[in-house]
């Protein structure tokens, strides 16, 4: 997944750089806060240490991928508005052929 967000940004970095550095500063300060909020349990409970990281390390998990993929989608979005291949169906004109014509 990671390796994914690399090659979107990396495709349009100038215009996807804002973004990313905001996922990154956003990231950073989650996981500080998550290793200051779960530090001061596993002090408290030595007997339930492995219990508490499994059940911690899971919801982390859980969060980066849905930071990672919210931002993936949104890149996605942005890097359709700025490819020269795409078209809108509305522009599209469809004129009859010499064949169909009466």
């Amino acid at each position: 997944m990671y390796r994914a967000l690399s090659m979107l940004v990396e495709a349009h970095h100038a215009e996807f750089l804002q973004d990313d550095l905001d996922y990154l500063k956003d990231a950073r300060e989650y996981f500080h806060r998550f290793v200051d909020e779960v530090a001061p349990l596993v002090e408290r409970m030595t007997n339930q240490v492995i219990t508490i990281l499994s059940a911690k390390n899971q919801e982390l998990v859980a969060e980066m991928a849905k930071r990672t993929k919210d931002l993936m989608a949104k890149l996605m979005m942005k890097g359709l508005e700025l490819s020269k291949l795409t078209f809108t169906m509305d522009k599209l004109e469809v004129r009859p052929t010499s064949s169909t014509a009466v």
